[in-house]
């Protein structure tokens, strides 16, 4: 820092001129007010402020709260002959990845779980695609599905933590289930008495 012989001392000079200087400090304080006003939600902010520069201040809400829960994400079907719900194994239509919560169906649920057109549409494909059900009775086809989440405990000690692993609906009876999608009753029972088509079961689904 040069000095400055009217005060006999190093100095920092500012940088810039004074207009330069207004400006930077009014970017700066007009930055922090639309970071606060996204944190709380204001109202008509994604109407003001152009989407390129509201990516940027998203930034205050990447934390806001802890993870209460481990989210999963299961499909069950309605057995046209027996009348009933069953799990689904989603493995069967999205196999890429399906050992992990990387797999389609979960990539599907976590982006597009409040998109009802996404989820019809998810729910054709698998009432179409799904293979037979092995039932005591014999092989019975779904004609309805139904969607959900599942809030499994946090583990209280690191040691607890184990590689993710699959486990039936029947295991968590007691755990938190949150319906986000189920077909309706007259589609369900239109699709269980339409005949099947040929070549309308099975398929990777994973394209």
């Amino acid at each position: 820092m040069p000095d400055d012989p009217a005060r006999g001392e190093n100095v920092a000079r500012n940088f810039g001129p004074a207009p330069l200087r207004v400006a930077l400090v009014a970017i700066a304080l007009a930055y922090f007010a639309v970071l606060i006003a996204d944190h709380v939600r204001a109202r008509g902010l994604r109407s003001v402020v152009p989407g390129p520069i509201l990516f940027f201040a998203q930034i205050a809400d990447l934390f806001p709260d802890a993870s209460s829960g481990i989210i999963e994400y299961r499909a069950e079907g309605w057995l046209c002959g027996q009348k009933r719900f069953v799990e689904l194994d989603m493995s069967k239509l999205f196999p890429m990845l399906a050992g992990n919560k990387e797999n389609r169906f979960y990539r599907l649920m976590h982006f597009y779980r409040q998109t009802p057109a996404v989820l019809k549409a998810l729910d054709d494909y698998c009432v179409s695609h799904y293979p037979p059900v092995a039932t005591e009775t014999g092989p019975d086809r779904i004609g309805g599905v139904r969607f959900m989440s599942l809030i499994l405990p946090l583990p209280n000690d690191p040691s607890e933590v184990v590689r993710y692993t699959r486990k039936p609906l029947t295991e968590y009876a007691d755990v938190p289930h949150h319906l986000w999608y189920r077909s309706t009753s007259r589609r369900a029972a239109e699709r269980c008495s339409e005949p099947v088509m040929p070549g309308a079961e099975g398929g990777s689904g994973d394209r």
